[in-house]
């Protein structure tokens, strides 16, 4: 007979790496669960561990939440928030701005009226909205936030970039910049 306490459930989560040197011992945790839409459940990350899984590539994060319904149950799937401290005086940009090549990432910007120039990039925290922008931009530069049409293949990524950065007239970019991402 195995006899388990339930009044207090962990959730096991997994973070993407990019995203693992925020999580941090003590942080507030929000969960759901798709059986019950519009409940939550509040609680906290309890334990970080060390390593990455190598195949996923994800950092494994264990959480502490209160079952004194009874309505959480072991191995049940569920959606998390963790809320990490906000960063202040950082630059974003539109995660649709940034152009990820395999090897870079760039972006393009607006040097004067009809001339272009692609820039690289060195990207910190990302969002599925918004990017941290570490190196490669400065705040108020006017960047092209839909560069869609550049993404056709490798071959024509780098001929577009060659192209843009001779200076050939593109259409009006906009710029955008965020102090939280």
């Amino acid at each position: 007979m195995v006899i388990e306490d339930l009044s207090k459930i962990w959730l096991l989560a997994e973070v993407y790496e990019r995203q693992s040197s925020w999580v941090k011992k003590g942080q507030k945790a929000e969960m759901s669960l798709p059986y019950l839409p519009g409940r939550k459940w509040v609680g906290e990350v309890n334990y970080v561990y060390p390593t990455l899984d190598p195949k996923s590539q994800t950092l494994e994060v264990r959480m502490m939440f209160e079952n004194t319904s009874g309505d959480l149950k072991i191995n049940m799937f569920g959606d998390v928030k963790i809320y990490a401290q906000p960063r202040k005086n950082i630059l974003v940009i539109p995660r649709e701005a940034v152009i990820y090549t395999g090897q870079e990432s760039r972006v393009i910007v607006k040097l004067k009226e009809g001339k272009y120039s692609a820039r690289v990039l060195k990207i910190g925290l990302e969002t599925h909205e918004d990017v941290e922008i570490l190196e490669g931009l400065e705040e108020g530069e006017v960047i092209v936030t839909s560069a869609q049409f550049l993404i056709d293949s490798e071959s024509s990524l780098k001929a577009s970039f060659n192209r843009i950065s001779e200076g050939e007239s593109t259409e009006e970019a906009s710029s955008n910049s965020h102090e939280n991402p």
